[in-house]
């Protein structure tokens, strides 16, 4: 890939930031009265449109939570002997959906016995943890 220049680079990020192409392009430091029409070029730049796809990438990356990340946190909540029933079952129902437990009817989400009855100690024992 080529090397983009001080102006390009502004524009990438300043894009890939969420702003239109004649904003990004004025904040490289193109004139108002031309941004639509840099903004534009700059969008048709192959080099430039693979950059900007880098840094949305390395965006997304930093802000979502991958799926191991996601049932870690979840199974923490579960564990937690302090925390609430409430947020047990909640946890538990998170688990089943990223999971794709089977759904066996009984409950709100549909997995297994009706969990919103079930006690703290019932829901700990049933999954395992007392």
């Amino acid at each position: 890939m080529g090397e983009l220049n001080g102006r390009q680079q502004k524009f990438a990020e300043a894009y890939a930031a969420g702003n239109s192409a004649a904003e990004a392009a004025r904040i490289a430091g193109y004139a108002r009265a031309n941004a639509r029409i840099q903004g534009s070029r700059m969008l048709s730049n192959l080099n430039i449109s693979r950059e900007i796809e880098r840094i949305q990438e390395e965006m997304r990356d930093k802000s979502t939570a991958d799926y191991r990340e996601a049932c870690a946190r979840l199974t923490a909540i579960v564990r937690d002997p302090e925390a609430k029933d409430a947020d047990v079952i909640r946890a538990v129902d998170g688990l089943a959906r990223l999971n794709r437990w089977p759904q066996t009817g009984g409950g709100p989400a549909g997995y297994g016995p009706a969990i919103d009855s079930m006690s703290e100690s019932e829901l700990r024992k049933a999954i395992g943890l007392d």
